[in-house]
């Protein structure tokens, strides 16, 4: 039987083992990395912000492509467009589009664009929600891990972009992205030097949500790479799930017997 159009974009969204299913997946995630790279290039390059616009511009439109197209091919919509990686693809093209619109230059409304862009970075997590990648298949640890990782180094850029968008206009201290890049790594990880500090009531502010956001997210993961290396790597056949306790003698999710032990008659 063959499929219909929609079907069709559906599965190549979604099987990265097929050949097209990769190379849509290795562009998205260049052009992710393109658009996080752009706004770290505008603290080192204030006078090509145009050129950076329009770069910016023509990669937020094959990214709307893309959205257009996940939404058209979902077999529910609805449900589909309130998944949370959805969510963010809408927040990561929001900012552009509303320049587009409404290109207005104050100050308090360019801010609120930066910092809305940072969602964008968000998006690496979308290629790392299986152990299918766009480079091979890898075991569920060495997914953990490299979750943990990446939402660490998310966390950093993000802290990071918020308050070069925040304190630059004001803080000479903290001009360039490379500045508050080495204060959020140095606040998130309660080195604190004290050599770059906020002025701003804003971005003291920030930087007590980044304090915080530190002390849940980063323990919080690692909890979770360690709790993996605490599982048996026993799948179960009746619904694959794999990765569970060691004392377990059925599958928490079906109920399956995928142990059992000898003992004597």
């Amino acid at each position: 039987m063959r499929r219909t159009a929609r079907e069709t974009i559906y599965y190549y969204f979604t099987n990265r083992k097929s050949r097209l299913g990769k190379l849509i997946e290795i562009v998205m995630l260049s052009l992710t990395l393109v658009l996080c790279l752009l706004f770290v290039l505008e603290s080192y390059l204030p006078n090509q912000r145009e050129l950076l616009f329009t770069i910016d511009s023509a990669v937020v439109s094959l990214l709307i492509v893309e959205f257009i197209l996940r939404i058209y091919s979902a077999p529910n919509r609805i449900k589909h467009l309130k998944t949370p990686y959805n969510i963010i693809d809408f927040l990561s093209i929001l900012p552009t589009v509303l320049q587009w619109f409404f290109p207005a230059t104050s100050l308090g409304f360019l801010t609120t664009i930066r910092i809305l862009r940072l969602f964008r970075v968000i998006r690496f997590l979308r290629f790392l929600e299986s152990t299918d990648l766009f480079f091979g298949t890898v075991a569920e640890g060495a997914l953990r891990l490299i979750r943990m990782s990446a939402t660490i180094g998310i966390l950093f850029f993000i802290s990071a972009g918020v308050m070069v968008s925040i304190e630059a206009p004001f803080n000479s201290k903290m001009n360039t992205f490379g500045d508050a890049f080495y204060f959020a790594v140095s606040t998130l990880t309660t080195v604190g030097f004290g050599d770059i500090t906020p002025i701003t009531p804003q971005g003291r502010f920030a930087t007590v949500l980044m304090i915080i956001a530190g002390i849940i997210i980063i323990p919080w993961q690692a909890s979770r790479v360690m709790r993996g290396y605490g599982k048996n790597h026993v799948t179960c056949k009746s619904c694959g799930l794999s990765y569970h306790d060691h004392d377990a003698s059925h599958c928490k999710q079906c109920g399956a017997v995928i142990f059992q032990e000898d003992k004597p008659v």
